[in-house]
C-alpha cells in the first residue's frame, strides 16, 4: 500500500500525469499492464476494473478510496 500511495503522490505532483505514467510503464510491467487495461475505457468501466482488482485482492474499494483521499 505504501508503494501505491507513493506512486499516487508522484502522479499528483507531475505536470503531466499521463506522460509520467507512460514513462514509468517503460520500466514497470505492472504499470504498463494497468495502462493497457484502462486504455479507451470510460470512468464507469475503469471503476469496474478497480472494483474487480480490489475484490481479487480481498480489499474493499471504498476503504481504499478513502485512504487515497478520493472520497466515496
Amino acid at each position: 500500500m505504501n508503494n501505491l500511495m507513493g506512486l499516487i503522490g508522484m502522479i499528483r505532483g507531475a505536470q503531466n500525469p499521463m506522460a509520467y505514467l507512460q514513462q514509468q510503464a517503460q520500466s514497470n510491467p505492472a504499470i504498463a499492464r494497468a495502462l493497457e487495461m484502462v486504455q479507451g475505457k470510460n470512468p464507469q468501466e475503469i471503476m469496474g476494473i478497480a472494483q474487480n482488482l480490489a475484490q481479487q485482492q480481498g480489499a474493499d474499494i471504498n476503504q481504499l478510496r478513502q485512504q487515497l483521499g478520493m472520497g466515496i
